[in-house]
């Protein structure tokens, strides 16, 4: 049997991993006390909101992986770990240490270079695939060969939330915030975030974000989504233009805590894979 292993910043929930039968490992986000790895998403960006901190999200521990991959070994499954950004988190690392101890090959532990539902992407890919009756090595490395083709491409609202996170300065967050200055994101080839263009105004967010889907092409043999962290209406202005190109994608689904508290309220994009 081949299973499917995923970290809480795939932003699949307990449910639906339960309904899938894929493992979920959760990272834990903590803001003001409170662990919101498995809340709902809107109670964690309500309370981002009215939080004058940032939530600290840590990376899963070896031990963290060490019970699922000793269940994958005993059940001698091979198990397809699809695993957070190596460029954002030391979580992949630790994965492959939790190998190491457990000492079972069957054991895939892919760094997919990306997070949220473009890991979604992946995981749509890996049942596909099970389903088709391949090796867990031939998984592997189909997801490795597709990996370069799966995007984020995302407008963010505010820069406020960088800030918070550090990523960038205060005073240059409150300038960009007085300018109305939006910038669009996307995951380097190394999975790290990279700043693709900055737009005057969210509706000139909204049409570069389209131009930049549009440019590279959405690829329909694979499942594709629109995203948004809190608040729709700005994916919504996305979609229209999406619809109007002849665009359409598998859903919408809300990005969670691990990623969505550097983005902050009201941030559109589409993650798919390109032709």
């Amino acid at each position: 049997m081949i299973r499917i292993l995923v970290d809480g910043a795939a932003d699949l929930s307990t449910e639906e991993c339960a309904e899938r039968g894929i493992m979920r490992v959760p990272i834990p986000v903590d803001l003001d006390g409170v662990n919101y790895a498995d809340r709902p998403y809107d109670e964690f960006y309500e309370a981002l909101i009215h939080s004058a901190n940032f939530p600290i999200t840590s990376q899963v521990t070896p031990q963290g992986f060490v019970g699922f991959f000793e269940e994958a070994a005993s059940a001698g499954d091979d198990l397809i770990c699809l695993i957070l950004s190596s460029g954002l988190s030391g979580t992949y690392q630790n994965a492959l240490m939790a190998k190491e101890i457990v000492g079972y090959d069957r054991i895939h532990v892919i760094d997919t270079r990306h997070s949220t539902h473009a890991i979604r992407i992946m995981v749509d890919y890996a049942e596909r695939l099970i389903a088709e009756g391949c090796s867990g090595d031939e998984i592997e490395h189909k997801i490795l060969h597709l990996r370069p083709r799966v995007r984020i491409i995302a407008g963010l609202n505010t820069l406020e939330y960088l800030a918070r996170s550090g990523r960038i300065s205060n005073p240059l967050a409150i300038v960009g915030d007085i300018a109305h200055i939006k910038p669009v994101i996307t995951f380097s080839s190394k999975g790290a975030v990279e700043v693709l263009g900055k737009a005057l105004g969210i509706g000139k967010a909204v049409s570069q974000v389209f131009k930049l889907i549009k440019g590279r092409g959405v690829d329909e043999e694979y499942s594709s989504y629109e995203i948004y962290t809190y608040g729709e209406a700005n994916t919504e202005r996305l979609h229209g233009h999406l619809v109007r190109a002849g665009i359409h994608a598998t859903g919408r689904l809300q990005v969670g805590p691990v990623i969505g508290g550097h983005n902050g309220p009201e941030a559109l994009g589409m993650v798919f894979v390109s032709r």
